[in-house]
């Protein structure tokens, strides 16, 4: 069968692996069902590694040329803590694509409630694992330079993200992801049930850094970091080729379109009516000494720190 969503404006990926998912047939936007190790259900099928987050690696990297303008990935619940209500009235809320659309960093929402701390304790295992060294070292620089970027961020994984954002990595970035954790994913080995409780056990293997436990979460924890931070190799999307950077290291931000909605350039200045930059373009790394780069035709006319003191100006 011949895939092509090229026109679609938003195709929702629901990971099932055992529970009841009949709910997303309520939804507005077209849906995809993806499996784990189901040879009947390809290519709609993932290794059961590093849990849901596979599924989207795969998705992406087999349907990159071909993928929708705009996709919604989901877990298997339809109600479930992480999330207000309903998944089926959070997509099929009329204000849906308005509130995506109101973002500060266009192409990138997380609908979800529940909220990461500090990333400063998970960077052990996120580095002991390999992980970080063999896929995001060579795009992102040593973990260290992207900051504090988990804290005060939303996980769980259930978010909307557009085409532009997907492709500002290459397939080969998805692909070797992918490859990489059903590689060195450690088996799952079977919990069990606490007698008392009747929870289910967290498996024995757990807190290794290679465990499904943690190589979920290295997903789970940088989704964001992957989708938001502005590559050099990307272009200015403005008319007038005015680029706005808001970040710390190699953590930076597009902001161009939240800069033109309340920043005013005049006379070779630049003014904001009142507050700190973290109020407009929000603090996503904490913590670390962010700056504002106002760049024009490729040149960067202005560089202010938060403190508003403009420390560089090479435009007259």
């Amino acid at each position: 069968m011949n895939y092509d969503w090229t026109n679609t404006d938003y195709l929702v990926i629901v990971g099932y692996y055992d529970y009841d998912v009949s709910w997303a047939n309520k939804l507005r936007f077209p849906h995809i069902i993806y499996y784990k190790e189901k040879s009947d259900k390809e290519p709609f099928s993932a290794i059961n590694k590093a849990k849901g987050e596979t599924n989207l690696l795969k998705f992406i990297y087999e349907f990159y040329d071909v993928l929708p303008k705009n996709v919604i990935q989901v877990h298997q619940y339809e109600k479930k803590t992480y999330h207000d209500g309903s998944l089926v009235d959070i997509l099929n809320d009329p204000e849906f694509d308005t509130k995506y659309k109101a973002v500060s960093t266009p192409g990138y929402w997380s609908f979800n409630n529940a909220i990461l701390g500090s990333v400063n304790n998970q960077i052990e295992p996120m580095t002991k694992s390999g992980w970080w060294e063999n896929c995001m070292l060579p795009y992102f620089g040593n973990i260290e330079s992207c900051g504090d970027f988990t804290n005060g961020k939303i996980g769980c994984s259930q978010f909307v993200v557009s085409r532009e954002r997907i492709r500002s990595l290459p397939r080969e970035f998805y692909k070797n992801m992918y490859d990489w954790l059903v590689t060195n994913t450690l088996d799952e080995e079977m919990p069990g049930h606490d007698p008392v409780t009747l929870q289910r056990l967290p498996t024995k293997n757990w807190r290794d850094p290679n465990s499904n436990w943690f190589t979920s979460r290295y997903m789970e924890w940088s989704w964001e970091l992957i989708f938001t931070t502005w590559k050099p190799h990307e272009k200015s999307t403005d008319d007038k080729n005015l680029l706005v950077l808001y970040g710390y290291g190699n953590y930076y931000r597009d902001v161009t379109k939240r800069f033109m909605e309340i920043g005013i350039i005049q006379n070779n200045k630049i003014t904001f009516p009142y507050g700190k930059l973290n109020n407009y373009f929000d603090d996503h790394v904490y913590y670390s000494p962010k700056t504002l780069r106002v760049i024009v035709n490729g040149i960067t006319a202005f560089e202010l720190d938060e403190s508003w003191n403009i420390t560089i100006q090479k435009i007259d």
